[in-house]
């Protein structure tokens, strides 16, 4: 009887053994998984401008993240962004002018094992600012609307208080082109103004009366 419990132990211990062998090896092929060979970004500012910030985020998240740049980068020159977890990103790349900010941004950059992807900025490349001024004498503003150039409707209002004589509103981050601009005072009719030119790089400004 003894030797009879002991074959069975000894049978259930070996069992055991090839089970355990069979999961850790993967049973169906699955092996081992390696982790992916990290990508490299290569950012080439061809602007005019000093570029300050560059953000990379995972196309699924809500937020930027932290500046990745160590160091300024200067018109004509690169720099190398080196372990990127392979995966589609978004970035947005900051410029910080001595009257506005402004921004350029790359959507679904796909960054693939092992490799090095080539991103080119240019000045048209980064969007403009626009800024009202009130040049009247006793009016408010109490509405802005800021369309492109011909939309059907005038959207949202940008302002979030009056705006009193000599006052100003600074908006920024608008795309070049051409865009319409509604201004609603407190008092008397509104004043519509067409054809805005918005440059990238560059602080528009709007006297309204």
């Amino acid at each position: 009887m003894k030797q009879k419990r002991w074959n069975a132990f000894v049978f259930l211990l070996m069992t055991a053994l090839v089970f355990c062998l069979c999961s850790c090896s993967g049973g169906g092929g699955g092996g081992h998984h390696h982790p992916l060979e990290p990508g490299t970004i290569e950012l080439h500012n061809h602007s005019a401008a000093i570029i300050d910030h560059f953000y990379l985020a995972p196309v699924d998240q809500t937020s930027w993240g932290p500046n990745i740049l160590d160091d300024l980068l200067y018109p004509d020159d690169f720099i190398l962004i080196w372990d990127i977890e392979p995966d589609y990103y978004d970035s947005k790349i900051t410029v910080t002018g001595l009257y506005s900010d402004y921004y350029a941004y790359l959507y679904d950059i796909d960054i693939k094992p092992g490799q090095d992807i080539v991103l080119h900025v240019y000045n048209s490349s980064f969007t403009g600012s626009l800024e009202i001024h009130n040049d009247t004498v006793g009016a408010y503003i109490i509405g802005v609307y800021v369309v492109p150039a011909g939309a059907p409707t005038w959207g949202s209002d940008q302002s979030t208080s009056d705006i009193g004589p000599s006052g100003q509103l600074h908006l920024s981050d608008f795309d070049p082109g051409l865009y319409d601009v509604k201004i609603v005072w407190n008092v008397g009719p509104d004043s519509n103004y067409y054809d805005v030119n918005i440059e990238s790089l560059t602080l528009t400004t709007l006297n309204v009366n």
